[in-house]
């Protein structure tokens, strides 16, 4: 029987390398066809820039072919802490891109440097070559720091032994494995383990545990004498074709596959032939690659459906015309009052909850210049996305209503307007609608912490008949601006109760980091910032709070009486992890009464948003069981 793995191609079997300029022959566009056209199901992304670097059209030109991005491979001089800043940031940018296209797997490698590329495969006879105690010392930190910029992606890290680097030879491949913690695991890339001397079959044995994935490539036994005898570097290794097209060389991949095959591997395995322009088999990387692919079948690997395949498209169209969207300009223009018009036309609730819970989805986010999502710099600055996303998720009934400043409120009443025209009712009618009031505290400014109250009022709230005002601080004891927040929310909350409103309050402790101010996301910290939110202002008779979902939530919830709403937070790398918390947290207490969600639900891993809300929703107002919501996401994809 085979095994369920899903096997991918990679830029690099066409001579595209870092650090070396792409040949013109093969711009990304033939290289993605001639993978998909050999059979692979998958590309790793290769030199970061070669493939489009904009996430929706990586995603766009992927999807043309029936790809999916299954890793991205990305090497830094760990040795050298001058390096690590540069590095660490080109790290940040590949998880970001990769996270935003549903990988779950970034590699780390050593960068090749001069000096180990000229001792290439006698790397060990070459002992001033290697790197000494401090410089494993430092470059165990950076990797730390690596994985942790993965792991805020979503993203698992792997580590890739190569040539001409640093971590080449099987003695320093087991000390990278020890130094670097158990959390990283290994990319083994049979070629290199073999041109560094050690045993493919072998290294699978010892680290079968540790493998996240496997670089499949063979070695022309042949050459890779002449390039030891010889003293070819590296990368004159490759030019006279130190790699052999898959099977055809002196890797023993029956054994790597029966091994495989007993560790019931069903991850990604990647069929590499380096080549580089103008050297032996850069003329022919279509045929190698196909010869690749079929070698694999042919020792019994089964194809897998790949594992990281992206949910089901999102039609903005479909939802919300590009026409009726232009419309919204117009009417701004010539019928600004069709926006007091349709909130007097609009049905509204007699009472803020139907039975006692509440699950809002928040549109508030660019107001405070917050736009990224899944290394898409922009993704929440378009417009257009985040109306038709809205509208979108509106179609189920389930969803309360909606967070958002004054300017997409009104652009939401526009839209209802035009849809009361032509089909005498709308999508808001019914719903819950909380402006956000606080959004002066712009992400990455010097005032950031100082939150002022910038957008809609209270009394603007009540001439729209809106049920509510959403508002946040976060209290960072060093910092004076907090204070003023603090007491701005104060008198906030006095004006939404003298005008009948309800409040939304969010309290967050925060810590000041060389990043910028990061949420202290512990039972702890939560439990005393409910403490001071919940006495806040003349009255908290009217106010629910907003909390992020944490470890010993329940500690959280006894220190108040208040109605709690769950926080959506950051992106997620699934829709899944988003739902185990909020289930996790609606168990946690009675207080907890459903949740505001805003990136997580509308740009679900650039998803469709409606199956992940009716997953909350049931979650929510039926109590469904999370295995059932997790159905409801799933079916869609």
């Amino acid at each position: 029987m085979g095994i369920g793995i899903s096997v991918a191609s990679a830029p690099v079997s066409w001579g595209i390398f870092e650090n070396q300029e792409p040949p013109a022959e093969y711009p990304y566009g033939r290289v993605m066809d001639e993978i998909a056209a050999a059979g692979y199901a998958g590309t790793e992304l290769g030199p970061f820039g070669y493939y489009p670097a904009s996430p929706a059209k990586l995603r766009k030109e992927l999807d043309r072919r029936g790809l999916t991005l299954c890793s991205a491979f990305v090497a830094m001089h760990w040795g050298d802490p001058a390096l690590h800043k540069k590095g660490l940031a080109h790290i940040e940018r590949s998880a970001r891109l990769v996270g935003a296209l549903g990988c779950k797997l970034l590699i780390l490698s050593d960068e090749i440097s001069p000096e180990r590329s000229a001792v290439s495969g006698r790397a060990a006879s070459h002992p001033t070559k290697h790197w000494t105690d401090e410089q494993w010392r430092v470059a165990a930190e950076a990797v730390g720091q690596a994985m942790e910029v993965c792991r805020k992606q979503g993203l698992r890290t792997a580590f890739h032994p190569h040539v001409g680097t640093h971590v080449e030879t099987p003695e320093e491949v087991d000390r990278a494995m020890r130094e670097f913690g158990d959390d990283l695991g290994l990319c083994l890339d049979t070629g290199h383990c073999l041109y560094g001397g050690g045993d493919p079959v072998e290294t699978l044995q010892r680290y079968r545990s540790r493998i996240l994935c496997m670089h499949l490539k063979d070695i022309n036994l042949l050459q890779l004498d002449q390039a030891r005898s010889k003293g070819w570097d590296f990368y004159e290794s490759v030019r006279q074709g130190v790699f052999a097209q898959l099977g055809r060389g002196g890797v023993d991949f029956h054994s790597v596959v029966r091994l495989l095959k007993e560790d019931g591997f069903a991850g990604w395995v990647v069929v590499e032939q380096d080549v580089l322009e103008g050297g032996k088999g850069a003329d022919s990387p279509f045929a190698n690659a196909t010869a690749g692919y079929e070698y694999i079948k042919s020792l019994g690997v089964s194809m897998a459906t790949p594992t990281a395949a992206l949910p089901s498209r999102f039609d903005a169209e479909k939802c919300l015309p590009a026409a009726t969207f232009e419309q919204i300009t117009e009417v701004r223009i010539r019928h600004p009052e069709w926006i007091e018009g349709e909130a007097r036309a609009r049905k509204k609730r007699s009472r803020l909850t139907r039975n006692g819970q509440l699950v809002l989805v928040a549109l508030d986010h660019p107001a405070r210049g917050v736009t990224a999502i899944r290394g898409d710099a922009l993704a929440m600055a378009d417009r257009y996305q985040i109306l038709s996303r809205a509208r979108r998720v509106l179609d189920d009934p389930q969803l309360d209503g909606v967070v958002a400043c004054g300017d997409i409120l009104e652009e939401l009443l526009i839209l209802s307007a035009l849809e009361r025209k032509q089909k005498h009712k709308s999508f808001l009618d019914g719903r819950v609608l909380v402006g956000s009031m606080n959004r002066g505290g712009l992400a990455g400014a010097a005032f950031e912490m100082d939150d002022t109250f910038t957008s809609i009022n209270a009394a603007r709230l009540k001439k729209l008949r809106c049920d509510g005002g959403k508002m946040m601080y976060r209290l960072e004891p060093q910092e004076a601006a907090s204070g003023r927040t603090i007491l701005a929310c104060a008198n906030a909350l006095n004006d939404l109760r003298h005008h009948g409103l309800a409040a939304f309050l969010e309290p967050l402790g925060v810590k000041k980091t060389a990043h910028g101010y990061e949420a202290a996301k512990d039972a702890a910290t939560l439990a005393r910032q409910c403490g001071i939110a919940a006495a806040l202002g003349e009255s908290s008779a009217h106010l629910w709070l907003k909390l992020p979902y944490c470890e010993d939530f329940a500690t959280a919830c006894r220190a108040t009486t208040l109605p709690i709403l769950l926080l959506g937070g950051p992106a997620r790398e699934t829709p899944a992890e988003t739902l185990r918390d909020f289930a996790a947290g609606l168990d946690a207490s009675p207080r907890v009464r459903g949740a505001i969600i805003g990136r997580n639900l509308l740009f679900p891993a650039a998803g469709d948003p409606l199956p992940m809300c009716r997953a909350l929703t049931a979650l929510v107002h039926k109590r469904s069981p999370l295995d059932e919501a997790l159905r409801e996401v799933e079916a869609s994809a």
